[in-house]
């Protein structure tokens, strides 16, 4: 046996993620995680499904192979499966695999790695060690890196979900200050869908304060004061994040509809204009720059009607917004996520599979000679 690409995308990310959930299948369409491969690493000892049944984990003989292949990663720490710190590592897990799906590299090992790349994402996972204790505390998941933005991501389960919005920003701000060229900060906040992160993040009634400066995400996005951006994780997610990481993917998707880029300026935050009409392209779901937005042209002309474009999925929580913050009147008009590729120029390469991994050094590798010294090689837990 040969490894391929999809053995090495595998076991790369269990040694990213530490657990890479075993249900992952249902959430993406991808050819990573089908049953046979999964089978094939488990059944040669390289990953080992935990006693739950609910995630795959790198076992010693599956981190010496990527060892040959150039990648290394420590042995992991022993967690309790029933206690919350493994379920974050689940969702940081889905993270992650969402990033990576959507063509973003999320195999940064530090900053100094983050700010060579144009587009990069640096795991919570990857700077919290047992010997750097400098995110403690903290909730964020990792910094995502396009261009000259840098992304803070946070995953929201919940209404009850909180954190300490000083000390979170006083930790990611000084981490981004050593990433070089970048010059403004966002927010994104995944979860499982939309709709769940909307009510999260604008319940009816304003969250109670909380004692010792605990803060629920609604009232801490208006202390930190970022823009943000709603994701959901998964199928719809990797589409979401395969735009956002495309320079000028907005005013392309404007113009492959049928827009112009000639814009009053008293419209300069829209993203075309056609027949008089405006439009503006909400697929980051960002939803302060859309707030904004929609004031620039209600100052520009009351009676104007803009267009909004988003994906399907995202319709529901668009039309939401326009109601709670009672916006003129807009026309929201989905578009087929599938066919955004024809309106950009940057599209996610596709990734071939079963073709055989080739290391830096220009070799294969094969599954075949590797050998074990360690007896013991399965990965166990608590």
């Amino acid at each position: 046996m040969i490894f391929d690409t999809r053995d090495f995308g595998v076991l790369n990310l269990c040694g990213l993620c530490r657990y890479i959930p075993s249900d992952l299948w249902r959430y993406y369409d991808s050819e990573l995680f089908t049953a046979t491969a999964m089978f094939t690493l488990e059944e040669r000892g390289y990953i080992k499904m935990q006693s739950n049944g609910e995630s795959y984990k790198l076992t010693y003989k599956g981190r010496e192979a990527l060892a040959e292949m150039g990648y290394t990663y420590s042995e992991d720490m022993r967690l309790d499966l029933k206690r919350p710190a493994y379920r974050r590592r689940l969702k940081n897990a889905h993270c992650n695999v969402t990033m990576h799906l959507a063509g973003i590299d999320v195999f940064c090992r530090n900053t100094s790695e983050l700010a060579e790349k144009d587009i990069g994402y640096l795991s919570s996972l990857m700077v919290r060690t047992s010997r750097n204790k400098s995110l403690a505390g903290t909730r964020f998941l990792g910094i995502l890196k396009i261009g000259e933005t840098a992304s803070v991501v946070y995953y929201i389960e919940n209404e009850e979900d909180w954190i300490i919005p000083g000390y979170e920003k006083e930790t990611f701000a000084s981490l981004i200050s050593t990433v070089r060229s970048v010059n403004k900060t966002k927010l994104i906040l995944a979860g499982k869908s939309l709709e769940e992160l909307w009510k999260v993040t604008h319940p009816q009634n304003q969250s109670e304060k909380l004692p010792r400066g605990m803060t629920r995400f609604d009232r801490a996005l208006e202390e930190l004061g970022y823009d943000y951006s709603l994701v959901p994780l998964g199928r719809d997610g990797v589409a979401q994040l395969s735009l956002l990481r495309s320079w000028g993917y907005r005013e392309s998707i404007a113009n492959g509809l049928g827009y112009v880029d000639i814009i009053p300026s008293q419209l300069s935050m829209c993203d075309g204009m056609k027949d008089g009409v405006p439009c503006i392209i909400a697929v980051d779901v960002n939803i302060r720059r859309l707030i904004r937005t929609l004031k620039q042209c209600l100052q520009y002309d009351r009676s104007m009607i803009p267009m909004i474009y988003c994906f399907p999925f995202q319709k529901p929580v668009v039309l939401d917004m326009l109601k709670k913050y009672k916006t003129q009147r807009c026309l929201v008009q989905p578009i087929d996520k599938n066919k955004t590729v024809m309106y950009y120029s940057d599209p996610v390469d596709e990734i071939v599979y079963d073709e055989p991994y080739i290391t830096k050094e220009g070799s294969k590798v094969s599954a075949n000679e590797k050998k074990v010294e360690r007896t013991n090689s399965k990965a166990s837990e608590t």
